[in-house]
């Protein structure tokens, strides 16, 4: 794109005055055309922040908030946003783990993950028995916080902590916006401050060009917001929270933010929903639940890649409620569903879909997908394998500071991680599907 101010900057001093008629005629441009004078990459990351606070949903059950202390959302009540979560000692961060259609589909299910599992040290709880152990942040099994947030709305593909931006400035990734002010913002900016990330989503001119209002978006407790400030009000933002406005510059150092093929628009499956949502995404080996709520239906269907792999019948002692699951709130549920375990079955990776039946008449597919990954660590290599799975990026432990994996790294199937800090545990690979992310960890020796 030609930017007339650098361009002119390389003019003779008797040519300034045109420059003032160029800069003047393009500004005036823009605030008559508003958001269509985007690049398609703004007008993409504020669709992505918008996404993430806009989503509408009402919760079945109570659902854990972060932070402990017996908060909650409660049950019934309509929100908009988000949800407030740190899922990394679990990997279920939406939208780079779990796309916005599984969340929705898990809110949907009243017998879902979202509901049976408190992740929080204080009053961990899980009807699978998990052991959680309550890594700072955590509450509910899925959600997103202010860094991933923001990294998805910028358009990354690995999503860097917050406070590690001073460093990614340092290495080229990110810049230091050369004017740190309303009048120097744009749309995938990012606004960091100590333990915080936000992110501008729109910016609106005036009549002569300046900016005369920025929109700012973020994740917070219990849901993402965005909120619309004046460019006084920006500027006045900024000197409270000590902000620094930074714009990403090398995106082939952080990934592209996933896009999934989510079905549109949302249609509610009634029938049936694995425990983490429609579309889920697995790991070879994990527990997998579907949960079956259509009367007078008799058995599940299971296909792996359009082909029928097991039929189920449904028994009695397959029967699922509130008090067996642990669930909190107020709503009433039908006694009638069901809980199948696709354990026994010893399911190895591929696409999925199950279905119900009663001999004359089926009902609609729920779909989720199977990874099959591996990771190991050897005096400094980290070695990792996948099937129709590409690694993404690794990270120590629970902490989120992430390393992108490049092509050559996925081609050797090896990593040189370097001296890891004192305090690592173990290290983890993420892996992209088509339906999600799943991390594969290795315990350091």
């Amino acid at each position: 794109m030609v930017n007339p101010v650098k361009d002119m900057e390389y003019f003779a001093n008797f040519e300034r005055i045109m420059k003032r008629i160029v800069i003047t005629l393009a500004l005036t441009a823009l605030a008559a055309v508003g958001a269509s004078a985007q690049s398609a990459e703004q007008k993409e990351g504020q669709r992505r922040g918008r996404m993430l606070t806009e989503v509408e949903w009402q919760p079945l059950h109570d659902v854990v908030l972060c932070r402990g202390n017996g908060r909650i959302v409660p049950a019934l009540t309509p929100k908009k946003g988000m949800l407030y979560s740190s899922a990394a000692e679990f990997d279920k961060f939406v939208p780079f783990d779990v796309s916005l259609h599984t969340f929705l589909t898990c809110v949907h299910n009243p017998y879902s993950l979202l509901y049976t599992e408190d992740t929080n040290k204080k009053s961990s709880r899980s009807a699978y028995g998990i052991r959680y152990t309550g890594t700072p942040g955590t509450g509910a099994w899925m959600g997103c916080v202010c860094t991933k947030f923001s990294a998805f709305a910028a358009g990354w593909g690995v999503p860097f902590i917050s406070k590690n931006y001073p460093d990614l400035y340092k290495e080229g990734i990110i810049d230091k916006v050369e004017d740190q002010s309303a009048q120097g913002v744009q749309v995938l900016d990012l606004l960091w401050q100590k333990g915080h990330a936000r992110a501008v989503t729109d910016v609106e001119r005036d009549e002569d060009g300046r900016v005369s209002a920025v929109e700012v978006s973020e994740s917070t407790s219990p849901t993402a917001v965005r909120r619309r400030f004046t460019a006084d009000e920006f500027e006045a933002l900024m000197e409270k929270h000590k902000i620094t406005i930074y714009r990403t510059v090398d995106y082939s150092r952080t990934g592209i933010a996933p896009i999934y093929d989510d079905p549109q628009p949302l249609v509610y499956n009634d029938a049936l929903c694995t425990f983490a949502g429609d579309r889920a995404c697995f790991r070879e080996g994990d527990l997998i639940i579907i949960h079956c709520f259509q009367p007078g239906m008799k058995r599940l269907e299971l296909f792996r890649d359009e082909q029928r792999v097991a039929v189920i019948p449904l028994r009695k002692n397959m029967r699922v409620n509130n008090e067996k699951l642990g669930i909190r709130g107020n709503l009433k549920l039908d006694p009638g569903a069901w809980a199948v375990d696709l354990s026994p079955l010893k399911l190895t990776h591929g696409m999925y879909k199950a279905r119900l039946t009663n001999g004359r008449k089926t009902s609609d597919y729920t779909y989720f997908e199977i990874i099959r990954c591996s990771v190991s660590y050897n005096k400094g290599k980290l070695s990792f394998s996948s099937v129709d799975a590409p690694a993404v990026f690794w990270n120590v432990g629970r902490a989120a500071d992430a390393h992108i994996i490049t092509d050559k790294q996925r081609a050797r199937g090896q990593v040189s991680t370097g001296r890891l800090p004192s305090y690592a545990h173990s290290v983890k690979v993420h892996f992209q599907g088509r339906y999600g992310r799943v991390a594969c960890s290795a315990d350091l020796p």
